[in-house]
């Protein structure tokens, strides 16, 4: 299934980033067309550059509905980096952006519940949607993030280290703790309740870190990789997969 943009207004253009999150829906006929949501970061019209967008399937017949998450020119705008992920036991997603706060690059997630379903203007939709924002001490970048019954954690470059926010209700209360110093590209995956593995390129390493307490801390790095300098990393249920500088790209079991 595809959609043009180009049909749903002028200015939809120059995506420069896009995350996707799936979830199995209790209702098994739904299971066959809504397969998730996806974030975006493109330009758009009348509302400025690099702004967030959110869409997802609403129909089997192939209607999706597009958020415009700005609501007038200059909210949001600056994005640079978007993730999203659905609580599969909730099926709250949580689709997160950094934007451009006055000069500082902050974190908004646009949260919504793919549980429920409405109806507008005679289509379905989801009807409860909301939003959190992280104003932090610096630059948040490169942002991922996994959820899991209510357990939230987002992890960022900030500044040059991997910061980790994270909550044990939904994103109502935010936390902030240092995973790790000197890192780069970090990527996150729940294993189980409150347990989730955090992985990161230090000194062109692949390392990988666990929390067992929802985020609150992480154990000491372990490493992954070989001696290859190591370019760009990922990790899901399956294991971590990495790139190295000769654009092999190599794949653990489980971390």
């Amino acid at each position: 299934m595809s959609w043009g943009w180009y049909d749903v207004g002028a200015g939809y253009t120059n995506f420069i980033d896009m995350a996707v999150g799936g979830y199995t829906a209790a209702d098994p006929s739904e299971n066959e067309w809504a397969f998730g949501g996806f974030s975006i970061i493109g330009d758009h019209g009348e509302l400025g550059s690099q702004s967030g967008f959110f869409s997802y399937q609403n129909s089997e017949g192939g209607n999706a509905w597009i958020y415009t998450l700005a609501d007038n020119p200059g909210d949001f705008n600056g994005c640079e980096s978007t993730s999203m992920d659905i609580d599969q036991g909730t099926l709250y997603s949580y689709a997160v952006y950094t934007y451009d706060n006055e000069g500082a690059m902050d974190i908004y997630v646009f949260i919504m519940d793919f549980g429920q379903w409405g109806e507008y203007s005679g289509s379905p939709i989801h009807e409860n949607a909301f939003e959190a924002f992280i104003s932090s001490s610096g630059d948040d970048a490169n942002l991922d993030v996994s959820a899991l019954n209510d357990n939230v954690i987002i992890v960022s470059e900030r500044d040059g280290d991997i910061i980790g926010y994270y909550s044990g209700n939904g994103l109502n209360n935010i936390e902030e703790t240092t995973i790790e110093t000197g890192a780069e590209n970090p990527r996150i995956f729940h294993t189980d309740e409150n347990t989730a593995i955090c992985t990161f390129i230090k000194n062109d390493i692949l390392y990988s870190s666990t929390t067992e307490d929802g985020g609150a801390s992480w154990s000491s790095p372990t490493q992954i990789s070989g001696p290859e300098e190591v370019v760009t990393g990922d990790i899901c249920g399956f294991g971590a997969v990495y790139e190295v500088r000769r654009y092999r790209i190599l794949c653990t079991s489980r971390c």
